[in-house]
């Protein structure tokens, strides 16, 4: 079951931004996942999120599945199908965040499937909602074997997570065919940014040559210095058959100021240095390289601007010389704003002079998206210098419109028609058009015809139990070692693909430490909670957290797990991890309750002290805004009081009538959270005399009014 990510983020503490196809994921704690859009897993700083399928977008919603969402905001979903709502719910919250959907019974039985947590803490850890950190990194492997008839054939393998830690990328691809067996293309990458290095080898891109073979390793010196040296094997097509040796640098050199360099040992050399932030940049770049003409030079100064309402502008100048040839300029200019909240547009102009001849490209665009439907057109106007033409140059027209309809995952199309008037008069046109099906969640069926080649593609690929996949593609096939690399319209293409999720070994920080009251006693069964992660204390009141990722996070003990007699005693104290190898020992103490117990007595033999029997249920007895009656023996006791100074008292104005208290009707005990008792507490009362009152008589001694 699928979610848009961006309509929950903020009710379960992420936040979700959009850059073109990149998308970034952050919690609460700063951490960050990334992906593309078509990539199935989220790399983050913490932790792999795999998705079950490709990532979607759709219009500014970003789809994946519900247990991503858990996954990424640790908290635990559940799926209520009979009411139609998913409680997602924070370990630490006593209430559900309730969404409402509709979806169809097939969806609601897979979600129901894929929702049942097996937990290694069996039902009591689950009830408890207990997470210990994942004691395994995960490694996403896809490999594919094709076969196309009467041609040849290929082997792909591409693995992307985290091994010990390390972040782990591997791709290749191996072809059996006429030419026997090549290996065109692959490479590995290791990247472990707490220790600061990394390692290629294979296919590699530099800012010299941009796609190279070689091996690289890199190695952090200093904060913000980690020089790179390369070692690329000779490329096709170059005048020279050795090994090339290039140091490549990436400095910060301010906040916004950075450079970028590599320095090769046949003399080539590229250099990048850019400044701005998010919303603006600007910059240049130099290269020198060789090639079989000579040396070749290219020079770009650029800029960027963009708004938080949308608007961009970016400029460029280039200019290549290639061995002693003339040099090409070329400037580039392109604009785009939103015209109203649905309509974009955009513009575009290219300007190059080449060997004293020049042209120009002026370019505009719209795009209009309403609900499904995403319409655009551009219009193109070339003018190029020709000597032979009467006004010297010629002016060439192209005009494209398109359509796309998109219908949630399962449906999409998109139509193209172009038609280009030439600088002779002659008018063409060409059309495209696209159609992707999911006539089932586990089918999808592709389909693409162009005019005026009349060509058809199509591809239907099924998915299968265990992570497998069918496909089969017909129309527009290019054979693995193909002389041409050309599209061969009557080949087909068999695919059998499997993607698992292989678990790997892991390293981190390790955080442990003991539970203890004041007294040094051990508690056991209490909860502690750090970051999104909790566990239990052992019967020794020990806990460890590990393997724990780099990060800074708060521990405490969950009030609400303590036994009867505890209570939690200050607040979070915050940790921070900087390395894997790093253990730390954390003691948290809890306060136990204890009780306040007293007597209420009337003193019948003048001794000051309460003995036996003189116990007298005279008046109520409050503590703080606590109040309680004494037993018929006068005995009263406040149980579970909190450490701290505490004042108790008699309620006087609710004393027994003919009573009175004797000394201090208030008194003050500590409660020191160790669990021990305050000393007694004895109020004392006495019966109120009773005055005598005198009479005068009259003189005659008779009493009366009436002197009778």
């Amino acid at each position: 079951m699928t979610l848009d990510l961006t309509a929950v983020a903020a009710q379960v503490g992420l936040s979700v931004r959009r850059d073109g196809d990149d998308v970034t994921v952050q919690d609460r704690g700063g951490h960050t996942w990334t992906a593309k859009v078509g990539e199935s897993f989220l790399r983050g700083s913490v932790s792999q999120v795999f998705l079950e399928n490709a990532l979607e977008v759709d219009g500014e919603a970003v789809i994946v599945p519900l247990d991503a969402i858990a996954a990424l905001s640790g908290y635990f979903a559940t799926l209520i199908p009979a009411e139609h709502r998913i409680e997602l719910v924070a370990p630490t919250a006593p209430e559900a965040t309730t969404f409402e959907f509709a979806k169809t019974d097939a969806e609601l039985a897979k979600m129901a499937r894929a929702g049942a947590r097996d937990s290694a803490h069996g039902a009591r850890a689950k009830k408890m909602r207990l997470v210990a950190p994942p004691d395994f990194d995960a490694l996403r492997v896809r490999s594919s074997v094709s076969y196309i008839p009467g041609a040849d054939g290929a082997f792909q393998l591409a693995g992307d997570g985290r091994v010990y830690g390390v972040d782990t990328h591997l791709s290749g691809l191996a072809t059996v065919g006429p030419r026997g067996l090549l290996m065109p293309s692959g490479r590995l990458a290791l990247d472990d940014q707490e220790n600061g290095w990394s390692f290629a080898a294979g296919d590699l891109q530099s800012r010299i040559w941009g796609s190279a073979r070689g091996v690289r390793a890199s190695y952090r010196l200093a904060d913000g210095w980690q020089p790179a040296l390369t070692a690329y094997l000779p490329r096709r097509g170059s005048a020279s058959s050795h090994v090339v040796v290039s140091w490549a640098e990436q400095l910060q050199l301010t906040e916004r100021l950075r450079l970028e360099a590599e320095l090769a040992s046949d003399t080539a050399l590229a250099a990048h240095l850019s400044y701005g932030d998010s919303g603006w940049t600007l910059g240049g770049s130099f290269v020198r390289r060789s090639s079989r003409t000579g040396m070749s030079h290219d020079a770009n100064l650029y800029g960027s601007l963009r708004s938080t309402a949308g608007s961009s502008v970016a400029a460029r100048l280039q200019a290549t010389r290639l061995g002693e040839a003339n040099a090409t300029v070329r400037a580039d200019l392109s604009l785009a704003a939103p015209l109203t909240a649905r309509l974009r547009g955009t513009f575009h102009h290219n300007s190059a002079v080449a060997a004293g001849s020049w042209s120009h490209l002026e370019q505009l665009g719209l795009r209009l998206q309403t609900g499904a439907f995403t319409t655009r057109a551009t219009y193109q106007l070339i003018a190029r210098e020709l000597p032979g033409a009467a006004d010297g140059f010629a002016l060439s027209h192209d005009l494209a419109a398109g359509v796309n309809l998109r219908v949630g995952s399962r449906f999409n199309l998109d139509v193209q028609l172009d038609a280009d008037v030439a600088a002779s008069g002659d008018f063409t046109t060409r059309g495209s058009a696209t159609a992707s099906l999911r006539p089932f969640r586990s089918t999808t069926l592709e389909m693409s015809a162009s005019y005026p080649d009349n060509r058809l593609r199509v591809r239907l690929r099924q998915e299968l139990p265990e992570g497998f996949a069918l496909a089969a593609e017909i129309g527009g096939v290019t054979p693995y070692q193909g002389a041409t690399g050309a599209p061969d319209p009557d080949l087909v293409r068999l695919t059998l693909s499997g993607t698992w999720d292989v678990d790997a070994p892991t390293r981190g920080a390790t955080v442990g430490g003991v539970v203890r009251d004041r007294a040094g006693q051990p508690v056991a069964g209490a909860i502690v909670q750090l970051g999104r992660y909790r566990v239990v204390t052992e019967d020794n009141g020990g806990f460890a957290f590990s393997p724990l990722a780099n990060g800074s996070y708060a521990i405490e003990v969950d009030p609400e797990s303590l036994p009867a007699e505890f209570a939690a005693s200050g607040s979070a104290q915050d940790i921070a991890i900087a390395r894997s190898s790093e253990d730390h020992f954390i003691p948290l103490t809890v306060d136990r309750y204890a009780s306040i117990c007293g007597v209420i007595f009337q003193d019948l033999n003048g001794n000051a002290a309460y003995d036996g029997g003189e116990g007298l249920a005279a008046a109520p007895i409050k503590l703080g805004e606590r109040t309680t009656a004494p037993g018929a023996d006068g005995r009263f006791a406040f149980d579970s009081v909190l450490p701290g100074t505490h004042v108790v008292r008699v309620a006087a104005f609710y004393i027994a009538e003919g009573y009175e208290v004797v000394g201090a009707s208030e008194v003050e005990r500590v409660i020191t959270g160790d669990g021990t008792s305050p000393e007694m507490v004895t109020f004392r009362v006495q019966k109120k005399e009773k005055p005598i009152i005198f009479t005068e008589l009259p003189a005659d001694g008779q009493g009366g009014s009436d002197g009778k």
